[in-house]
């Protein structure tokens, strides 16, 4: 970034391109209120937009989109679906569990419709388990939570957020409570390693917090919810954003890592913030806007009026989460060799550290293009990432996996598929992963294969989960604006009731804007008119019309 004029001052400076910065930013120069638009930069330490939202393109596959990061929403998000409809995104429903699937446990190919019967499972189920289990309208976990919080199935999504914040387990206020202390106590040993197994995520039942963990599973991955994806790319919305605010006058500055920044008197004698970058350059502004997750936030350098060590309230708000490990691998083969054991799409299973695999899309050969099957070979999360730490680490020496069709030779940006191509010892594994769980001795070599490992920095992690202890509807309040005297705010998925979704980013977003910002809430979020407030407002037109016709 070039250095700034030591005179210009901006109104508001975002630092982070991910969902929520773009967003914000969007926001404010949308909400027209202003006599004058404000002067708003958005500052991004990589050199694209998106976060963690990362859609590829496989060489040889021109029309399929890999989401290494975020790759779904659900019919509930009301802001995203409000973004897809502002945008006209194109969408399109994304299986995920079909009865034919495969799920592999404990050395034994099953379907998921194997796994309501009780007998056939390698599990020792103790008591009632076994009863749940063989009842297909129910599952293990649900039963599981209702030992916790009996009336969890009869609540909406907002009243358990409300019931959970008092609710106790055993005497004990369940946010004060992990999940995993929790569950151990309603399920046997294996009932815990079946719930774990089949889920295919090993932090939903790790230990954080009980309070935050119970409408997380059941808004989530209840038995109910339907997913739908972007044919194009989630990072297409992110991307948007940002086009629509460099259009309304916004700057966008990418490659430009925030250094520092401290409250200070700005170059016209008024009280601001002044920022410093890697590269020397500084910038001031009147307010700022952190929108970054944990770990982005302790890459700063712990000084000034917010992140010195000596404000321990700011630090125990920023520290009231823990990123959680999330990696992701694309294998790339010339057809669906997996079509041949039965399953074609949604996901599989396995107690193995690949954990799930989706079948993703597959595109025929064409006079232009030579066609091939994407398969989203291992997605896995908390423990599971150890296990490819091992075979991910790059050196001078690391052999890649080299793709069998033409692609960039130098990568020109972290949006090439080349960027991230994985390790020959990574992607032989995750083959020979993937043919013991399907059950095959063979299949041909992947053509392309590219990895994230969202662990790395400044991310931290894929996702983040509320600590115990925390108490998760207080903290998501106050931290969009840590010290009242100081104007420095906080936002994005990590500190959110939708943790880990693209909706949590713009949620705590709206919480700043129309708190802090002044900004009035977008159609999604304007409750709709009863028929009186409607009657009321049609007469009240009428009457003004009356009025002026005299």
């Amino acid at each position: 970034m070039k250095h700034k004029d030591k005179g210009e001052i901006l109104d508001v400076a975002i630092v982070g391109a991910g969902v929520s910065g773009v967003y914000s930013g969007w926001r404010m120069l949308r909400d027209g209120t202003a006599r004058t638009p404000p002067r708003i930069g958005v500052f991004e330490g990589s050199d694209r937009v998106g976060g963690r939202l990362l859609s590829l393109t496989p060489p040889g596959m021109p029309d399929t989109r890999c989401e290494f990061g975020g790759m779904r929403y659900m019919s509930r998000h009301v802001l995203v679906n409000w973004l897809v409809e502002e945008f006209h995104m194109a969408t399109e429903p994304m299986p995920v569990g079909d009865p034919a699937n495969i799920a592999y446990l404990r050395g034994e190919q099953f379907r998921l419709s194997d796994l309501n019967t009780a007998s056939t499972l390698p599990y020792r189920f103790r008591g009632a388990e076994k009863h749940v289990v063989n009842d297909a309208a129910n599952s293990l976990l649900l039963f599981a939570l209702q030992q916790i919080v009996p009336t969890c199935l009869g609540l909406s999504h907002d009243a358990l957020l409300i019931e959970v914040r008092t609710a106790k387990f055993q005497g004990t206020p369940l946010h004060q409570l992990g999940f995993w202390n929790v569950l151990a106590r309603v399920l046997s040993p294996d009932g815990y390693a079946f719930v774990r197994d089949t889920g295919g995520y090993d932090c939903l039942v790790s230990n954080w917090s009980a309070a935050d963990a119970i409408p997380f599973i059941l808004a989530d991955f209840g038995a109910n919810v339907t997913y739908s994806r972007f044919p194009h790319g989630y990072d297409e919305m992110p991307q948007r954003l940002a086009q629509e605010f460099v259009a309304a006058g916004g700057q966008l500055h990418l490659n430009t890592w925030l250094r520092s920044f401290d409250a200070g008197a700005l170059p016209d004698g008024t009280q601001g913030v002044l920022l410093k970058f890697a590269d020397g350059a500084t910038v001031a502004a009147r307010k700022l806007v952190l929108a970054m997750p944990r770990r982005s936030l302790e890459m700063l350098e712990p000084t000034g009026a917010v992140l010195d060590p000596a404000h321990v309230g700011v630090r125990a708000l920023i520290e009231s989460v823990k990123p959680i490990p999330l990696f992701k691998i694309f294998l790339c083969y010339d057809y669906a060799w997996w079509e041949a054991v039965g399953v074609k799409a949604g996901r599989s299973i396995t107690d193995l550290p690949i954990r799930q695999c989706y079948y993703w899309d597959t595109e025929p050969k064409t006079a232009t293009s030579p066609g091939g099957a994407a398969l989203l070979a291992s997605y896995d999360d908390d423990l599971s990432v150890s296990f490819w730490e091992g075979l991910r680490k790059k050196t001078a020496h690391t052999e890649l996996w080299e793709s069998q069709r033409p692609q960039a030779t130098a990568p020109a940006s972290s949006q090439d598929w080349s960027w991230h191509q994985a390790p020959v010892a990574m992607v032989e594994e995750a083959h020979r992963q993937l043919m013991e769980m399907h059950g095959l001795s063979s299949a041909p070599a992947p053509f392309a294969a590219a990895y994230r490992d969202w662990t790395e920095d400044p991310y931290g992690g894929g996702v983040n989960f509320w600590q115990i202890h925390a108490r998760s509807w207080e903290v998501m309040q106050a931290i969009v604006h840590p010290r009242d005297d100081v104007p420095v705010y906080i936002c994005g998925e990590a500190y959110s009731q939708e943790q880990g979704w693209v909706e949590g980013a713009l949620q705590t977003a709206e919480i700043m804007l129309q708190k802090h910002f002044g900004l009035t809430p977008p159609p999604p979020m304007v409750p709709p008119l009863s028929a009186a407030e409607q009657a009321h407002r049609v007469l009240r037109s009428k009457r003004a019309k009356t009025a002026k016709a005299s």
